[in-house]
């Protein structure tokens, strides 16, 4: 006798579990497992957090899935230069091209700067605006330069910003372990398990 629930916040280690089942399922095709999960953050001279790229491996692609930084720090060129590391740090072990996601009020400007361009979208998500899938080619010239960290001439102490880039599915965001993920209101631009984050696209 089997039970069937509705779970609106599934515990981590079931979501673990699906992952290595489908992982499981897949390694006689691929030989290798794929959503293995790879960050860039950066944290200020006390160890906090201040800002980070996370995604995940999958075979081949770079799939980028949350991107923030803190508020104090946005317009320097940093969102630039953790995108830049970790597609560098994803070509390095494999990866030949990279994707992500976004919505026709957030990034897409930003990301196009990237080198990113659309291939697919899905319209009225959320009602009034589009949802953009986008992707790119990982090579030497393809991949951002970091950009130099402007100076900070302000004696603020690094605020908790909001995410304001990509998103990625419930269950990819749920490949996060919850005790470590920063707080950054998860919103997968409405990152399906949090509130939407002001999202507005950024110049960096």
């Amino acid at each position: 006798m089997y039970t069937l629930t509705i779970e609106d916040n599934p515990v981590s280690e079931d979501v673990k579990a699906l992952a290595q089942g489908l992982t499981a399922h897949a390694l006689p095709y691929v030989q290798v497992p794929g959503f293995q999960s790879i960050g860039a953050l950066m944290r200020d001279e006390h160890g906090v957090l201040v800002g980070g790229v996370w995604g995940y491996i999958n075979w081949n692609w770079l799939a980028v899935g949350l991107v923030w930084v803190a508020d104090d720090l946005r317009g320097r060129g940093y969102g630039r230069r953790l995108i830049g590391a970790l597609e560098t740090a994803a070509r390095e072990r494999g990866c030949r091209d990279a994707h992500l996601d976004t919505f026709s009020y957030q990034a897409r400007p930003f990301y196009e700067k990237l080198g990113y361009e659309v291939f697919a979208t899905l319209d009225d998500y959320p009602p009034g605006h589009q949802r953009y899938f986008m992707k790119k080619a990982l090579n030497d010239s393809s991949v951002p330069a970091p950009a130099p960290p402007a100076e900070d001439k302000s004696n603020k102490q690094p605020c908790r910003g909001k995410a304001f880039l990509s998103q990625e599915s419930k269950y990819e965001n749920h490949l996060l372990n919850k005790k470590n993920r920063p707080q950054i209101y998860d919103h997968h631009h409405g990152l399906r398990a949090g509130a939407v984050a002001d999202d507005r696209p950024r110049r960096d």
